[in-house]
């Protein structure tokens, strides 16, 4: 393991839940290729990777882009002889063909819970679980597999941004702390190993939330925090 986290609030500086996820592949012996829209921080990580002896690569892209992404994935199939293993997905681009291998998605529990705003969003995420479950069927027959990490909030500089907020998740949160980096790219290297081999399907949330939310008026926190911002 790359990291450790503490059992509660760390003090660390975190890139976010991406950064982890190449961290712990890499250091399970993956060669990973990485992405970012920011060359100087790519720049930086790549350094940082490498000097821990890692093997992994990267490139300049901005996933919302059409062509960013078909050049991304040209130069993903060269890196790699088009013989890819693992792909996790944070977005959802277009896939070369691959004769087997692990396919794990990212969504969010906003694709999972029902809530009173972020309809769109959440309906993105939905969509995401669900094609979770229709690829393990339709590519099932080429032995790849296809699972979904499901994250709870997470230590992330974009959230940090608002540490009221973080307060009232942690405290409506069954085991009062928000999840760290590390804690979902476990997840995701798990499902990315032989030991999860016969695990496909399946979208897999890190806190089973759906009752408790309730009982805690989670919804009317999360209400409050999009009206705040002026998002509807």
């Amino acid at each position: 393991m790359v990291s450790e986290w503490n059992d509660g609030p760390g003090h660390r500086r975190h890139r976010g839940i991406g950064h982890a996820i190449v961290s712990e592949l890499a250091a399970f012996g993956a060669a990973v290729h990485t992405c970012s829209r920011t060359q100087t921080e790519l720049d930086k990580c790549l350094q940082d990777w490498h000097t821990l002896g890692f093997r992994v690569t990267g490139s300049l892209c901005d996933v919302s882009s059409p062509s960013q992404r078909d050049q991304l994935i040209r130069q993903v199939s060269s890196t790699f002889d088009a013989k890819l293993n693992i792909y996790v997905i944070l977005l959802i681009p277009s896939l070369p063909t691959c004769e087997k291998g692990s396919i794990v998605f990212i969504s969010s529990v906003a694709g999972v819970l029902s809530l009173a705003t972020g309809s769109v969003y959440a309906a993105s995420k939905a969509a995401i679980n669900q094609l979770t479950k229709t690829l393990a069927c339709e590519w099932a027959k080429d032995n790849i597999r296809t699972n979904c990490v499901v994250p709870w909030a997470t230590r992330t500089p974009l959230l940090l941004k608002d540490p009221k907020f973080v307060d009232d998740i942690m405290s409506r949160t069954p085991i009062k702390r928000i999840a760290e980096p590390e804690e979902v790219s476990s997840l995701v290297t798990f499902l990315s190993l032989p030991a999860a081999s016969y695990i496909t399907g399946q979208f897999s949330k890190l806190v089973n939330l759906d009752e408790s939310m309730k009982r805690t008026q989670y919804y009317s926190i999360i209400l409050q925090e999009w009206n705040r911002n002026g998002r509807t």
